[in-house]
């Protein structure tokens, strides 16, 4: 299409009334059209400026569509160039259709036949293919170009052919969507040899996207001059079988011939010539449809009867469709294709009438046609389909006529075939259902890509999602389906999904049988038929999951996992392993368990009163937070357990009080150890009786140079006895009571005196104290023991015993200390019976206290207090040496005053405080 030199104003408006005529017939075509058939009028583009009456311009045009974006490409050849710069190839995109040199030939070629053919492969790059007069001696040469998704074109080459000759009338085809394998091309060919004088038809072609091309297949076979190869046509379905047509003419007579490859062999040619054609062969066209079927068209000059042939591959034969078209008038251009609905549609040129269609969507059992236009004649035609819409382009006149259907609104191809592995026997697949009136669907199973052996399964009619319940664990899948078109017709098959491995039955009932301070048992239910190991993996509170056992053999069901540290909490999970597949099942579910704790040892349970048990243990565990004590009134475990919790302690604290008891009552005891994730097993029960209160208050009454009085308060109601424990200065007590007292019939509380019934030693130290105790149940502790009393007999009968509750008897002790006759000398004892302080009140120099002497008082905080007087400034209270002092507090006065000297050595002291106040 160029600029042409300028009309007359006549003939424009002339063109213009045309125009204005063609629009509104045009018009009234698309609405019958739109009503009666699936194509109909979308648009029509004229090439912009002004087109020469006197040329013819536009020729052999095609019309194709990009499958990366549906865009549509008009290619087509111009005489002058778009600018008048040459003879060239051009082409027009959608949506402006502005014309674009696509070749630019020589000005001595201008007058060559071109023929060019195009194709879109399946990554959208358009090839496009021509044969030229270029070569030696003007002969026709193989010229070839590609334009890339950017619309860029690559520079022009020729495609070499064997031989002194030359290589003319091509045919081009491409694998397409949803061919999974790398962009394939074809081309078939005419060659003519110059030196052998014979035709011959080949295929040549290119697996790497038309960069490089394969050697050449003999189709037909050679033809001597007279029995010339005029034309072919090639189709390629989407599994890359190949289908071509080829007229010839011997001795004078056209002929038809088929050929296929199928599986990549090549199959025998066979003529599909009538027997009695005896006409002409004026048009040929080849198809696939996206069910891969090879088809073949032909009309004989003499008839408008269309011949239709289809591959069989179980007989490797072309056979008849049952049904054929009757075109209206004599067809003298065809073309094929068959569309993403599994129907084959035909353009048709009338040499009388005009554009018209043909379609069939039942493999051609029954055809159905009508018209496109009734304006223009041409031979040449050309349809494409993609994205739901067919597109029908031609030459008419000087302009090009582009007709397309609406799109949609007819069966189409499924698309998005996804799946969803659900678990080791199910998979559910979704796809998108673009049909409107499908009759099922046909969803095929293999496990290869190549679908070599398939499993068919049949969803129902606007399904969009199927579960297949018949895999197996550790199967491969591949998946593909396409909607079945009523008179049993299938559209093309959707993807090929990527490869579906399926995993492992995953193992179940993971579970504890065992524990140890240092290990854990497990066992779970193997599931899996096909694993070649289990792996088994572990993790704690504060790492992440780790294989601790990798390959299990096959069955496995026990494990022991050692080395643990104690009390601690594991997390465990499981799954089978296949190795020939590297696969594996599901985790199964995860698994807390705990080593044991170590359970304590030695429970002793004690009564310490009537109210108050004394617990203590043995601690075994390194890994414990705390300790449980539990408390029972029968002692009963098992089978109804009246232990309850009644207490807990810290780590390492293995010693619990149980107070609040009931007097004389009986308690069952036992205790485990405890942290955050277990307990540990218990200690042996141990049991204890609540005692008697113990007595209080006890206090020295009276004392002589053999004998000790007493008294205390009687608190208990249900003793039996009291023990008395005694022990001299520097002693201690014995396992065993010094003797006994018997119990007290007075009710509680009460006071109880007593004497010791033992000859004591004169001058000497003594300290006591008591228990009660219930003899007639031996699992009844005795009380606890009351304070500690002491008091020292007398040297003689001096009576040297400071008894006062106050200081009232200030003056006693000095009293005493010069007493040098019974008191201070070697050997004495002065015995202070004193509930407050004794104050030294003296204004000259106290005796020294003589060696061997002693002075005592009570045991304890509570003790006599001997202080010096703030007057006794000049007074020294001096032990000269082998004294004995118990029992006291020794302070000098507050003001003033001198410390207690030691005045010599040997002095033993035994509850002593010395404090300057």
């Amino acid at each position: 299409m160029v600029n042409s030199r300028p009309k007359s104003r006549e003939l424009r408006l002339w063109y213009i009334l045309l125009g204005v005529t063609i629009v509104f017939l045009l018009g009234v075509i698309f609405f019958i059209s739109a009503n009666s058939s699936r194509i109909a009028n979308a648009a029509t583009w004229n090439p912009s400026g002004p087109i020469d009456p006197y040329n013819v311009p536009i020729a052999n045009v095609v019309v194709r569509v990009r499958p990366s974006d549906g865009k549509v490409f008009i290619i087509g050849e111009n005489a002058y160039g778009i600018n008048k710069e040459g003879p060239s190839l051009y082409y027009m995109t959608s949506p402006n259709y502005t014309l674009q040199t696509l070749v630019k030939f020589p000005n001595s070629t201008t007058n060559s036949s071109r023929s060019a053919r195009a194709t879109f492969d399946k990554d959208s790059v358009l090839h496009v293919v021509w044969g030229e007069r270029s070569g030696p001696n003007n002969s026709y040469e193989q010229w070839y170009v590609r334009v890339l998704a950017n619309n860029s074109v690559s520079p022009s080459v020729t495609i070499p052919f064997g031989g002194n000759g030359e290589a003319f009338k091509p045919d081009i085809a491409s694998t397409v969507f949803p061919y999974s394998g790398a962009s394939k091309i074809y081309i078939s060919r005419n060659i003519f040899n110059f030196s052998s004088n014979n035709y011959s038809q080949e295929v040549i072609s290119s697996s790497d996207g038309g960069i490089s091309w394969g050697g050449a297949t003999d189709l037909i076979g050679n033809f001597t001059p007279s029995n010339a190869s005029q034309s072919s046509s090639i189709a390629v379905a989407p599994n890359d079988d190949v289908f071509v047509v080829v007229k010839t003419e011997e001795n004078n007579i056209e002929h038809v011939y088929g050929k296929a490859r199928t599986g990549g062999v090549w199959k025998p040619r066979q003529e599909l010539s009538p027997a009695n054609n005896g006409s002409n062969v004026p048009v040929i066209t080849a198809a696939a449809d996206l069910n891969s079927n090879g088809y073949i068209f032909f009309v004989y000059a003499a008839s408008s009867t269309l011949y239709s042939k289809k591959w069989n591959n179980a007989t490797s034969t072309w056979s008849s469709t049952p049904s054929t078209y009757t075109a209206p008038g004599r067809p003298v251009g065809l073309d094929s294709v068959g569309t993403g609905d599994g129907s084959i549609w035909l353009s048709v040129q009338n040499l009388n009438l005009g554009q018209s269609y043909a379609t069939s969507s039942d493999g051609g059992t029954s055809w159905s046609g009508g018209d496109i236009t009734l304006d223009g004649i041409s031979a040449s035609t050309s349809i494409a389909w993609a994205n739901n819409q067919m597109y029908a382009a031609w030459k008419s006149g000087y302009t090009v006529r582009l007709f397309s259907t609406p799109g949609g609104g007819y069966i189409s191809t499924p698309t998005n075939l996804t799946t969803t592995i659900n678990s080791p026997t199910q998979v559910t697949l979704n796809w998108s259902d673009n049909s409107a009136n499908e009759t099922g669907f046909v969803l095929e199973r293999s496990t290869s890509p190549a679908f070599s052996i398939i499993t068919t399964f049949n969803p129902l009619a606007n399904a969009i999602t199927f579960p297949d319940t018949s895999v197996t664990e550790n199967g491969i899948y591949y998946y593909r389906i396409k909607a079945a078109l009523p008179g049993g017709a299938f559209t093309g098959y959707s993807n090929v999904t990527p490869q579906v491995l399926i995993p492992l039955k995953t193992p179940t009932n993971l579970a504890k049988t065992g524990s140890t301070t240092t290990s854990v048992s497990l066992s779970w239910t193997d599931n899996s038929g096909v694993e070649t190991a289990y792996k088994l993996e572990r993790k704690t509170p504060s790492t992440n999951f780790s294989e601790i056992a990798s390959n299990l053999a096959p069955g496995t069901t026990t494990y022991t996992d050692s080395g643990l540290s104690e009390g601690n909490q594991y997390t465990y999970r499981v799954r089978a392993f296949n190795s020939t597949s590297n696969n594996y099942s599901a985790y199964s579910s995860e698994l807390n368990a705990t080593t044991d704790l170590i359970a304590p040892g030695s429970l002793s349970a004690v009564s310490t009163s009537s109210t108050e048990v004394a617990l203590s243990w043995q601690g075994l565990s390194t890994n414990e937070s705390g300790y449980i004590i539990e408390r029972s009134p029968t002692g009963v475990t098992n089978p109804n357990n009246s232990f309850v919790e009644v207490g807990r302690t810290q780590a390492n604290i293995l010693t619990f009080h149980d107070t609040g008891l009931t007097a004389n009552n009986p308690y069952f005891y036992q205790v485990k150890a405890y942290n955050t994730f277990v307990s540990s097993g218990y200690t042996l029960i141990d049991q204890a009786k609540t005692g008697t209160d113990k007595p209080i208050d006890l206090a020295v009454t009276g004392v002589t140079s053999t004998s000790i009085s007493l008294q205390f308060t009687d608190k208990s109601d249900n003793e039996t006895q009291f023990e008395v424990f005694r022990r001299t200065l520097g002693g201690s007590y014995g396992a065993n009571a010094t003797f006994t007292i018997g119990a007290n019939a007075t009710a509680a509380p009460s006071p109880v005196s007593f004497t010791d019934p033992n000859a004591l030693t004169p001058g000497t130290v003594y300290f006591y104290k008591v228990r009660a105790i219930t003899v007639a149940d031996p699992n009844g502790g005795p009380s606890s023991f009351s304070n500690e009393s002491s008091a020292a007999t007398t040297s003689g009968n001096a009576a040297c015993v400071v008894s006062t509750t106050s200081n009232s008897g200030a003056g006693s002790l000095r009293a005493a200390l010069t007493d040098a006759v019974n008191c201070n000398k070697s050997g004495g004892v002065i015995t202070f019976s004193l509930t407050g302080s004794q104050t030294i009140a003296v204004a000259t120099a106290l005796p020294d206290v003589a060696i061997g002497a002693s002075i005592g008082g009570s045991c304890g905080s509570s003790g006599a207090n001997i202080r010096l007087d703030a007057q006794t400034t000049a007074a020294t209270l001096v032990l000269k040496g082998n004294n004995t002092v118990y029992g006291l507090q020794l302070r000098n006065a507050v003001l003033g005053g001198k410390p207690v000297s030691m005045g010599g050595t040997g002095i033993k002291m035994s509850c002593v405080t010395l404090l300057r106040t």
